[in-house]
């Protein structure tokens, strides 16, 4: 592993083949661990996205021990709101990553931006559609539960690991994403203090026993942020530390009060202050959120940034160029099928080709059967004369 480590490896680039199953497609952004792509699987016919380890960190070993052990507790774990894993690889150029199911949604943090920017545009309060916050909190609070029966902490709950799935502005599927700092739920085990500082709780900051109750924490951090258009502390690393360790939660303007003690209880500094569950903080929310006033025109419609198109291209052309190669070797066999571009629209156009010059043929035929009917039926009515 060390001379792996040492080595200077190489850039990945669109349609590079990794361990012979994965095709890198489209560069997706970075994490905290590193580069995350979109890639095509051809054995599973399915796009995976593929998060890599930083490389460049004095840390990296550790790093991806830590990814290791992570993954064989994520993989475990099987919700219908927890984006699953399929597999933990070790490419000798690139070193380790995880392949798991591609999600075509947006993340939390852009759609929360790009709301608050539209809403302040508008000359209304920058800030998530309150109405809208239930519905992308309840999915998140139960997969978490699930998770901490199973003993198992996500440690970095944060919007860029919420995943939406935005249909005519309606929120219709939620996923929470990237287990990388889980670990075993143990009352005698001591943390690092990874996460990330705008949602990280007091003991996650002192490397303290953590529990569910810590991943309840960031979520309520999460839910201050959509209703107040930011996170709950603000300023320098230090600022926000010293917040989340000592400076009370500043009340919400224009929420309910009871909203408010809602918000600051799942935001209380000490564990045994907070709900017991994810999901006993969500209800009490989604209760003390009925008491809203709405705005005369105020709605739970969520509107979506502008995607990155060559996300959008690249699942067209993949699959088209895989569906276009069935389909013409399934027609005229596999060697005319490498010979001729792959794409759907080659594909139908051949078959339709192929279709036009039968039809023809048959319209051929039948006319020169017809006339050849025609011509007997002249001979027989002139013989009739003899």
């Amino acid at each position: 592993m060390a001379s792996l480590i040492e080595l200077k490896k190489p850039t990945l680039k669109r349609d590079l083949t990794l361990g012979g199953k994965y095709v890198l497609k489209t560069f997706a952004g970075k994490g905290g661990m590193g580069e995350v792509w979109k890639a095509w699987d051809p054995v599973g016919h399915r796009f995976v996205a593929l998060k890599f380890i930083a490389t460049d960190s004095d840390r990296v070993e550790a790093e991806m021990r830590r990814v290791q052990d992570s993954f064989y507790l994520a993989s475990e774990l099987n919700h219908q709101h927890i984006c699953p894993s399929y597999g933990l690889e070790l490419d000798k150029r690139f070193g380790l990553y995880l392949a798991m199911k591609w999600i075509g949604g947006y993340a939390l943090d852009d759609v929360v931006k790009h709301n608050c920017e539209r809403a302040k545009r508008q000359g209304k309060p920058a800030r998530f559609p309150r109405l809208a916050v239930p519905r992308v909190l309840k999915p998140v609070a139960d997969a978490l539960d699930y998770s901490h029966k199973r003993r198992v902490l996500h440690r970095d709950v944060k919007p860029s690991n919420i995943f939406l799935e935005i249909k005519g502005h309606k929120i219709t599927e939620v996923y929470l994403i990237d287990f990388g700092l889980a670990m075993l739920a143990k009352d005698s085990v001591q943390y690092d203090a990874s996460g990330t500082c705008s949602y990280m709780p007091p003991e996650q900051w002192l490397a303290r026993t953590q529990s569910g109750k810590t991943d309840q924490y960031s979520l309520a951090a999460v839910a201050y942020e959509l209703y107040a258009g930011r996170p709950p502390f603000l300023g320098s690393i230090a600022d926000v530390r010293n917040g989340h360790l000592h400076e009370p939660v500043a009340p919400i303007k224009g929420l309910p009060d009871e909203l408010n003690k809602v918000l600051q209880k799942g935001l209380a500094k000490k564990m045994n202050e907070r709900y017991e569950t994810c999901a006993e903080f969500v209800r009490a929310l989604e209760e003390a959120a009925a008491e809203i006033v709405p705005d005369p025109d105020e709605t739970d419609e969520v509107y979506t940034p502008k995607r990155v198109k060559a996300l959008d291209d690249d699942e067209e052309e993949t699959v088209a160029e895989t569906e276009g190669k069935r389909t013409l070797d399934d027609v005229r066999g596999p060697k005319l099928g490498k010979r001729v571009a792959g794409t759907v629209s080659q594909a139908r156009e051949t078959l339709s080709n192929d279709k036009s010059r039968a039809l023809y043929a048959m319209i051929v035929v039948a006319i020169m059967v017809l006339a050849g009917f025609g011509v007997v039926a002249i001979i027989l009515k002139f013989l009739e004369k003899f």
